[in-house]
Parts: C-alpha cells; structure tokens; sequence
C-alpha cells in the first residue's frame, strides 16, 4: 500500500490568500481598473485632490485613504506627469515605513506571517550593481521632488533598505489572462523560494493573491512549497541570467540540469528533409550536438550550422523590435517584421528552437490584435508542442494559450476544436484558477455556449 502523508495536499488546492503591504495600479490601468482592488469597472471616479487616481466605489476610496492621503499631495506636486510604478510603490512604502514591524499573516493551509522588516534588502549586493543604484538614484530624484515640504523622507541608510526589499520581493500583480495590471509587495508569500518546475502557482483576483497547489504536496509548509519566479519560455543560461540580475542567486533546480530540454531549446532543424522531428543542436554552454537527435545523422557542415546561429541572432534582434513595437501599439509592424523573420528561417530553425516560439508568440498576439482570427489560429496553434515541453504540467500560461486559442475557434464556428481546446483549458485552470476565478466562469460559459451551438447544429442536420 503507498503511504500517504497526513498533510498532504492535491492539486487545485489553495494554500493562501494574501493582501498587499503596499501596491499600485500600473499607470496603463488608470482607466479601466479601480486604485484600491485593482478590479475592472465600467465607471470610475477621479480622486478630486491629484487627478492622478480612480476609485470604483466609495468603499475603495475609504480603504485607500490611509496611505493615499499621504501619497495624494506628492502626486499633485508632479502634474501633470505621473511617477512610474516602481516610483509610487517606492513612495507608498516611504509613507508606511513606520508600520515596518507590523506582522502580516496569510489565510490558508499554509500559515505565512511576515513583516516587512523581516524581508531580505540585499543591500551589500545592490550598492554593487551599478544598474540598480542608478535605477535607486532615479527614484530618490523623483521622491525629493514631490515629497519636497509634504513628506519627511527616511535616511539614506532607510532608503536604501526599503528600495532593496522593493525590488526584490515584489510580485507582478496579473489580470484575468496573465497580463501585468500592476505590483505589490506580499509579505508572506515573500518567504517561498524559486524553482524553474514550481508545485505551486500565483493568480491574483484583483489585488488578492492566491497560491495554489498544482502538483502533490506532502508537507504543504514554506521550505517545501516552490514558485517560478521568472517566465520559464526561456533557456537555462536566461532563467539564470534574470534571476541573478533581479534576486542574486543562480538556480540548479532539476529544470536548469536537464540537458535534453536545453538542447531542445535551441534545436535546428536536422538537413535531412525525410527526418521531419530532427534536429541538431548549439546550448548555451557552447555543447555542440553535430548528430541529429532522431535519426542519429552526423552533420560535418559548419557554415549550415553558422548560418543557423546567425538566424537564431537575428530572431533575438527581431524580438527587441517587436516589444519596442509592442510599447507602440503597433501589431502591423509586428505582424510584418516577425512573419519576414520566420519566414527567413522556418527551413532551417526547428519548431521547438525557443527564438522560433517566441517570434510565433509574437505573431499571435499581432494577428489577434488586427483580428486575423485565420493568422491567429495558424501561429498560436505552432506554439502549443513548445508550451507543453517547456511549461511544467498545469502551466496557467498553457492555460490561458489554450482559452485563447479555443475562443478562436468558437468565434468563426470550429466548434469541435473550440471545444477540444477549451475542454484542456478548464482542466488545468481549475487547477491553477479555481472555480471561483472570473476566468474560470467566463471559460465554463464558453464551454456551454460551444456544447449548446453544437446541439443546435446536429437539431438543424437531423
């Protein structure tokens, strides 16, 4: 008989739910969502004082109005510009810095109680990294600027500390499909370490954060549980790159040692063209695999593989285009600069070479933006073998591509792949989500809609 632990969890359970120290709504929000929960609402009143804020209710306002009563005559002084995010966050921690000391205790299985004196500054690494000072001067010249005669400001020393916390405990608060609404600083969740495979994820529904459980856990306490804290459609040497620039440690999870899905990752496609799966490969690391991974065929043609390289080059430039374009809301020249770049290397680069994906990624999200739903569908569904290889079981980003994908597909009528795809989708954002999520409910409508157009058709045929 298999022994099963006392405490042990399923998948989909929630472990905590927690609230903000402190957060702020990204300035690209301002006029869709509320300032205090973050929730999407059709009408919006303006804080009167800064014009800077909006609130969905009274209630919200009243609930803001503890740290906002502060912040609200800084942001005046600053019109009629708005600080970046980072800067206000920065702020709203200045103006509770005297609650430094109070413990915060997240609900759920898992008992997280944290205060914000207790989290890491990392300031020995930060006065070294001369980016982060930078980025530290450019706040403190803003804070000087609209707190001048408003508000005291802390020591240097303080400053410092509280800008260190800051930038390394703070959590990307997500939209209804992932998208980055804002960010806060989560005292208890603050405590869970990084793995690039988690058995636990975070969703947020409005600025409440929830964590749950997507794989077995036996002994559901902080040291055992695990995050991502990084986007893991990206190679080992990447993931390591952003979490030593952003958290200053290197990760060796069993992900960042499987030298077969590194491989994969910058996979080429092998040149016998009867070998459809093939493919060589150039790591990170510099290990060549000169022998195709399928079919066992040695490739001895070096300017083959240069030229593959020089493609995979040039597919990162085209990513660094296309997210300036991106910030310029411009997805026709998105959809024309990355369908020239595939274009170029479809022959050569293999479906699953990372660059590959994420120029299709790129491409979906352009031809979703223009509503090429032909286009959309075409590229989106060339990324799902990566997402299911790359992504650890239950990904809520396999989710959300899959509700993506199957929406389309309901939208021009292909109903029996809507609903193959939505099906996948709700079996792993119930996991992620929960029933109670607004996505969740939104995708089982469009699961009802699929099944009940379904019938309607097979009543017309009969």
């Amino acid at each position: 008989m298999e022994f099963q632990f006392k405490n042990m969890v399923e998948p989909g359970t929630i472990l905590c739910v927690s609230e903000p120290f402190a957060h702020v709504l990204s300035n690209k929000e301002h006029d869709y969502r509320c300032e205090n929960c973050m929730k999407r609402a059709g009408e919006l009143k303006r804080c009167s004082a800064c014009a800077s804020v909006k609130y969905c209710s009274t209630r919200c306002q009243k609930s803001d109005w503890s740290i906002h009563k502060k912040e609200c005559p800084c942001l005046k002084r600053f019109q009629p510009k708005i600080p970046t995010d980072s800067t206000r966050l920065l702020l709203r921690l200045v103006i509770r810095f005297n609650d430094s000391s109070t413990v915060q205790e997240s609900k759920g299985v898992l008992a997280l109680r944290r205060s914000f004196n207790n989290l890491m500054s990392h300031e020995k690494e930060i006065t070294n990294d001369k980016n982060r000072c930078d980025q530290l001067s450019q706040h403190l010249f803003t804070l000087q600027k609209v707190t001048a005669g408003v508000l005291d400001l802390p020591s240097s020393h303080d400053l410092l500390q509280i800008f260190g916390k800051m930038t390394t405990n703070s959590f990307t608060i997500c939209g209804e499909e992932m998208q980055p609404i804002g960010v806060g600083i989560y005292l208890g969740p603050s405590l869970l370490d990084h793995r690039c495979t988690p058995n636990a994820v975070i969703t947020f529904q409005g600025k409440s954060l929830h964590l749950r459980a997507v794989a077995q856990i036996a002994d559901p306490t902080p040291s055992n549980v695990f995050i991502s804290y990084i986007d893991q459609l990206n190679s080992t040497a990447e993931r390591r790159r952003m979490l030593m620039e952003q958290y200053y440690f290197k990760c060796n999870c069993s992900w960042c040692q499987d030298k077969d899905l590194e491989i994969s990752m910058h996979a080429i496609k092998c040149p016998d063209k009867a070998c459809v799966e093939g493919f060589i490969s150039l790591t990170d690391d510099g290990a060549m695999l000169t022998s195709c991974f399928v079919c066992g065929q040695s490739v001895s043609d070096h300017k083959f593989i240069q030229t593959a390289l020089g493609l995979e080059e040039e597919c990162r430039g085209c990513l660094e285009e296309a997210k300036k374009a991106k910030q310029l809301n411009d997805p026709e020249r998105i959809l024309n600069m990355c369908e020239s770049c595939l274009n170029q290397n479809k022959d050569i680069l293999h479906p699953l070479n990372l660059s590959c994906v994420k120029i299709l990624d790129c491409l979906f999200d352009a031809s979703v933006d223009l509503q090429l739903w032909d286009k959309a569908l075409m590229y989106g569904s060339e990324t799902l073998p990566a997402y299911r290889k790359y992504y650890p079981p239950n990904s809520p980003n396999l989710g959300i591509q899959l509700l993506k994908l199957g929406k389309i597909h309901l939208y021009i009528h292909n109903l029996k792949e809507a609903l193959k795809l939505l099906q996948q989708a709700r079996d792993i954002l119930l996991v992620t989500h929960g029933r109670d999520h607004v996505l969740y409910s939104q995708l089982l409508e469009l699961l009802d809609q699929t099944q009940e157009e379904m019938r309607t058709e097979l009543e017309f045929d009969s």
